[in-house]
């Protein structure tokens, strides 16, 4: 199952058994219990790319599960309680109970990264912010560069532009560990820029001149861990935007 958003079920968000399974680009939030049950042992399921968020109990519950590059927070539970598989790179913060959650008489949990991207981007945020409106500058010449055609999106003065948004960037960096806090705010900006002719294809764009601008700004700090980070909380954020501003592209799935 990918790209799709799962929300508001009196129970969990999403149950497999019986075999593995495969979630991907999923935004799982607000569910009555956990976000997802996966008890498809001994062979592992995976969840990549996704979002868990604001669910009663735990972000991801089950048995053989592997997580990457995922968001699991501000969860009733713990970000991600099963017995046995692996968490890379993902963002486990602000849950009730643990990041991770395994099984120790059992086989072993491996965990990797899991605060990394938070630490990363807070660090880097750090030394980008001295020169912030210069950053600004590039960033948006780099854009227009890329799609000339939302130049005309922008009808305020560029420079004032630039610094809502070096103080967006700033909200989100401090959130991160707060994602719920910010999500509203993020999602309502997602549905006036479709009024202002944003399209989904555009999220990627404004990815590709962020990750740019931050190279220019760190230069060798700019490490492929790093873009990685950056990356991948970019990438959450975007589709966390892409699914609540154009429903159509990301149907509910069957619950």
């Amino acid at each position: 199952m990918r790209n799709g958003a799962v929300h508001g079920f009196r129970g969990h968000g999403l149950t497999v058994s019986g075999g593995p399974a495969s979630f991907e680009h999923l935004r799982v939030h607000g569910n009555q219990y956990h976000g997802i049950v996966a008890n498809t042992g001994p062979v592992h399921s995976r969840v990549s790319q996704s979002m868990l968020l604001l669910n009663g109990a735990s972000g991801i519950f089950g048995q053989g599960v592997l997580v990457e590059r995922s968001t699991s927070s501000n969860n009733g539970g713990h970000g991600v309680h099963v017995a046995y598989g692996a968490v890379t790179d993902s963002l486990l913060a602000r849950n009730a109970g643990h990041g991770v959650m395994g099984n120790a008489s059992g086989p072993k949990l491996g965990v990797r990264g899991t605060h990394f991207i938070a630490n990363t981007l807070r660090s880097t945020w750090q030394q980008v912010l001295p020169v912030r409106t210069a950053a600004a500058d590039q960033f948006y010449a780099r854009l227009f560069e890329l799609a000339p055609e939302v130049r005309p999106m922008f009808r305020r003065d560029i420079h004032a532009q630039g610094a809502m948004l070096m103080a967006t960037l700033a909200t989100v960096v401090d959130h991160l560990d707060r994602l719920g806090e910010v999500l509203p705010a993020a999602e309502a900006l997602a549905r006036r820029h479709v009024g202002y002719g944003v399209r989904p294809g555009h999220y990627e764009v404004v990815g590709t001149a962020l990750l740019w601008t931050l190279a220019q700004g760190l230069g060798p700090a700019f490490t492929p861990e790093v873009r990685a980070a950056w990356t991948e909380a970019y990438r959450a954020l975007a589709r966390a935007m892409v699914d609540v501003a154009y429903p159509d592209l990301t149907p509910q799935p069957a619950g």
